[in-house]
């Protein structure tokens, strides 16, 4: 098992201690802000990842990753800003192309989840809302994303910036 280092969990508890609330207090929570029945928004979703479980099979390997993270909206506000994220994907990679998989859950700072689940090949793909809890209830739609590759920390952390376009609906 890899520890990470302790800067960056330091960095990384500051981060997800500001994007769920904790640091802030004086900021407006989503309970405070009535959300918007539909609409799009560019999205960041900041992770680190861990691969758990790799198996190798001649030229194919599969890798089970666990990912943590924080999503923000590119306005500073309204859906998808300041989300912990959670996920698990299975990845395959054969001849050189990889092909992922994953189901995600994001909460924010009044508990509230959102569902999804993620298709990925060769760095391009989607995330599809499947539902969520409390204010979220119902939710559909899409995240369209380009990965623009892992990013190092200076301790060899992987880290992964990705932005998507966001397409949703509530009931």
């Amino acid at each position: 098992m890899q520890l990470i280092p302790r800067t960056v969990v330091r960095a990384l508890g500051a981060t997800l201690l500001a994007a769920l609330g904790s640091a802030a207090p004086a900021q407006t929570t989503p309970a405070q802000t009535p959300l918007a029945r539909q609409g799009e928004d560019d999205v960041i979703h900041s992770f680190t990842f861990h691969d758990r479980q790799v198996l190798r099979m001649g030229d194919r390997t599969l890798i089970h990753r666990e990912l943590t993270g924080v999503s923000t909206n590119a306005k500073g506000r309204g859906m998808f800003h300041n989300l912990g994220m959670r996920c698990l994907a299975t990845i395959e990679i054969e001849g050189g192309r990889a092909v992922s998989n994953g189901r995600c859950v994001d909460v924010d700072v009044d508990g509230d989840q959102i569902f999804h689940t993620f298709e990925n090949r060769g760095g391009t793909g989607a995330h599809v809302l499947i539902g969520g809890t409390g204010k979220y209830a119902g939710i559909s739609g899409r995240q369209e994303f380009t990965i623009p590759g892992p990013t190092k920390a200076p301790d060899g952390v992987s880290v992964l910036i990705v932005p998507a376009r966001a397409s949703w609906k509530l009931p």
